[in-house]
């Protein structure tokens, strides 16, 4: 089944990932290591699942306000994680975007959402 917005090469999903993974996979716990394996999964399509781009800037300002991970940090293993172009990274934002957030967000030290100004007219819509 393909879900509408979906792009067409990512048909036959099994679910959806969501900021909790992605944060517990980013920070030092006691779950990191089952996190990284599952995320890890899912990035080479072995689990068909979506990860919305969206969901790293939410785990960008879970990771530094509420979890006290150093922007920095948080910054990079984030944006290294579109490194590897997933076919599970589904691009309601682009990445060039989603990197530009993350940038500003840690060198200016505001909000992941704050870091994407131009967001409302680069969403991509079905």
């Amino acid at each position: 089944m393909v879900f509408k917005g979906v792009q067409p090469e990512k048909g036959g999903v099994e679910g959806v990932v969501d900021v909790g993974i992605i944060v517990i996979a980013h920070f030092e716990n006691p779950a990191k290591d089952y996190a990284l394996e599952f995320l890890k999964d899912i990035l080479l399509w072995r689990k068909r699942c979506l990860i919305p781009v969206t969901a790293f800037l939410g785990a960008y300002h879970i990771l530094t306000n509420y979890l006290g991970v150093e922007g920095v940090s948080a910054c990079e293993a984030l944006k290294k994680t579109f490194e590897t172009k997933s076919p599970a990274l589904y691009t309601n934002i682009s990445f060039e975007l989603a990197v530009e957030a993350l940038t500003n967000a840690m060198g200016y030290r505001i909000d992941s959402w704050g870091g994407s100004l131009q967001l409302p007219k680069l969403i991509q819509r079905p």
